[in-house]
């Protein structure tokens, strides 16, 4: 019932409009495509050069990436997406 719920709510979250252009959501994707594109596995970088501390959330998305075909909205998604399951499982089995 619990990841019917998740994957209900996870749907939902992947057919509501891409939110790029709030909340600094446009960093973390850049952060992704240099990780993606330049190979800036220690140190991804956004548009303006400034680092990502820590770089786990780029890590993911960029391994998401690779394994989905590219670094498109679902990549970008999947790290933020994977932390909720994690937590969720988490306290449930606690």
């Amino acid at each position: 019932m619990l990841l019917a719920v998740f994957a209900v709510l996870a749907g939902v979250r992947l057919g509501t409009p891409d939110d790029l252009g709030l909340r600094d959501q446009a960093r973390a994707a850049a952060y992704i495509n240099d990780v993606v594109q330049n190979g800036n596995w220690l140190w991804p970088r956004d548009t303006y050069g400034l680092g990502s501390k820590p770089p786990m959330h780029p890590w993911v998305g960029a391994v998401a990436a690779y394994a989905l075909g590219g670094a498109h909205r679902l990549a970008r998604t999947f790290p933020s997406l994977l932390g909720v399951l994690v937590s969720t499982l988490t306290l449930y089995f606690f």
